[in-house]
């Protein structure tokens, strides 16, 4: 009896290796994107990074006039950021054969700007629509110089999106309780591959939203 029990549990091990793997992966690796792609959008099972083109309706920046699915724009000073606005229209995305319409939240965008230019403060030389902005914007001790950045998901231009779903803790009912930890799903815009860090310095201002 112990034989045939030793070789049941032989077997059992053998079985258990075939159906299942388990695979540890260094946090610190960069994933590649693949360079398939599907006819019915992403395929979560395939790959983190799927490429995408997304579709909507389409809406005009007020600043530079770019046909864009999506926009948000911001006056900046050193680091310091004066004014940041976005369109309000969706735009859409095919995610395991759904159409999901994507805003942000729950959309992230790391993005290089469509525009940006250096403008000096009031100047007559400058856009008339730029200088009426940056009157609401700089309302007190405007600065001598300002950067304007605006970021475009374009029509027909292939991205990059992940779906990651995002832990985050909410505040307690009872204050003698812990925080309760929940998820979300998130959706990872980006135009190129780009590492953790380099995500930090391509994250748009309106990406920047906490739960």
């Amino acid at each position: 009896m112990k034989f045939y029990g030793a070789l049941f549990l032989l077997a059992m091990v053998f079985i258990s290796g075939c159906v299942s793997k388990t695979v540890n992966i260094d946090p610190t690796t960069s994933l590649t994107k693949t360079e398939q792609t599907t006819e019915d959008g992403v395929d979560l099972m395939k790959s983190d990074y799927q490429k995408i083109k997304f579709t909507g309706v389409g809406v005009v920046s007020p600043m530079t006039g770019t046909k864009c699915l999506y926009y948000e724009f911001a006056f900046f000073s050193g680091d310091t950021i004066y004014g940041n606005y976005k369109s309000d229209e969706g735009f859409y995305a095919k995610v395991n054969s759904e159409e999901v319409k994507l805003q942000l939240p729950p959309a992230r965008l790391y993005l290089k700007p469509t525009f940006e230019k250096n403008y000096i403060t009031y100047d007559k030389s400058n856009p008339e629509n730029i200088n009426k902005a940056a009157e609401n914007v700089f309302v007190d001790a405007p600065p001598k110089v300002f950067t304007f950045k605006e970021w475009c998901i374009l029509p027909n231009k292939t991205y990059l999106l992940k779906v990651k779903k995002e832990s985050f803790y909410l505040p307690p009912s009872d204050p003698d309780s812990e925080p309760g930890e929940s998820s979300a799903t998130a959706y990872q815009i980006s135009d190129e591959e780009y590492s953790d860090k380099e995500k930090k310095d391509h994250e748009t201002p309106q990406s920047r939203w906490t739960y």
